[in-house]
C-alpha cells in the first residue's frame, strides 16, 4: 500500500485563547494549503482516500488538498494528536485499497516516517543549489552565517532619535552648527546582544548538516540580487549521495 503523510497547515494564531484542538488554519496557511494542493496535482498524486484527524486545521487541509486530487475525506479520530505506529496499523486494518493520504499532526508523522523507513542521509548544504528563471547556472546555497547580516530581528525597533537643537553663534550665523542639526542621522547600532541572538535563531532555523535520520526540515539560503517581481521560475536542485532531483517552486 502507498501512504502520503500530509502535516496540516499553518494554524499559528498569537492570541489564541480557546482550547488547543479549535484551533483552523489561518489564511496564510489556506494559501499554502492551495499551493500543495496544486502540487500535488502536478505530481498526479491520486490517493483513494483522504484520512485525517478530526481537528479543524487537520480537516480543513485535507478538504483543499482532496479539491485537487480529486480525493474524498474521511475523518478518523485514530489521526488525532498522538498517532503512533498502533494507530497507523489500526487505520490499515479498517482500509482495503491501494493508496491512502493520511492528514495529521506533527511530531507525531516525522516520528512515524522515520520508524517506517529507518532512513538516514548524509545532508550538506553543498548539495543543494537554486535556478532561477532558467538561468544555466545555478545559485549555490549560502552558509547561515552569511545571512544573519541581511537579516533583521522582527521584534526589535531602534530607538527613536532625539531632535537636535541648532545653535547659533554671533558673527557666523551658525550655518556649521545649522548644518549639522539638519543633516543625516547617525547609523542604527544594533546592540550585539540582539545580534548574537537574531544569529543563534537563524543556526537553528537551518537545514543541519552531517548524518541525519529522516524525515528533516530547516531553511537553505541563497543569494539573490535582483527584485522578488522579477522571479518567474524557480527550481530547487539537489546533488548528494541520495542521488539527484530537481524540485520546481512556486515564486
Amino acid at each position: 500500500m502507498l501512504i502520503y503523510f500530509l502535516r496540516h497547515g499553518e494554524a499559528d494564531w498569537p492570541d489564541w485563547k480557546k482550547p488547543d484542538d479549535e484551533r483552523p488554519l489561518t489564511e496564510k496557511g489556506k494559501k499554502e494549503m492551495h499551493q500543495i494542493g496544486a502540487f500535488l496535482a502536478n505530481l498526479s498524486v491520486k490517493p483513494d482516500v483522504v484520512l485525517t484527524s478530526p481537528l479543524p486545521r487537520a480537516w480543513q487541509t485535507a478538504e483543499i488538498a482532496a479539491h485537487y486530487i480529486d480525493a474524498k475525506t474521511v475523518e478518523d479520530d485514530l489521526l488525532a494528536p498522538g498517532f503512533g505506529r498502533s494507530e497507523l496499523k489500526k487505520v490499515l486494518k479498517k482500509r482495503s485499497c491501494q493508496s491512502l493520504m493520511v492528514v495529521g499532526h506533527e511530531p507525531d508523522f516525522s516520528k512515524m516516517v522515520g520508524k517506517l523507513t529507518g532512513a538516514r542521509i548524509k545532508l550538506s548544504i553543498e548539495d543543494f543549489s537554486l535556478r532561477i528563471n532558467g538561468k544555466k547556472t545555478p545559485s549555490p546555497s549560502q552558509a547561515y552565517g552569511l545571512v544573519v547580516g541581511s537579516v533583521k530581528d522582527p521584534e526589535w525597533e531602534p530607538p527613536v532619535p532625539t531632535a537636535r537643537k541648532s545653535k547659533t553663534s554671533m558673527g557666523g550665523g551658525g550655518k556649521g552648527e545649522q548644518g549639522e542639526a539638519n543633516g543625516p542621522p547617525p547609523p542604527v547600532v544594533i546592540p550585539i546582544g540582539v545580534q548574537r541572538a537574531m544569529a543563534q535563531r537563524v543556526q537553528k532555523a537551518s537545514l543541519p548538516e552531517g548524518d541525519r535520520a529522516l524525515p528533516l526540515a530547516g531553511l537553505i539560503f541563497f543569494q539573490y540580487r535582483g527584485k522578488a517581481q522579477g522571479i518567474h521560475s524557480i527550481e530547487l536542485i539537489y546533488a548528494g549521495p541520495a542521488g539527484k532531483a530537481t524540485l520546481t517552486l512556486q515564486p
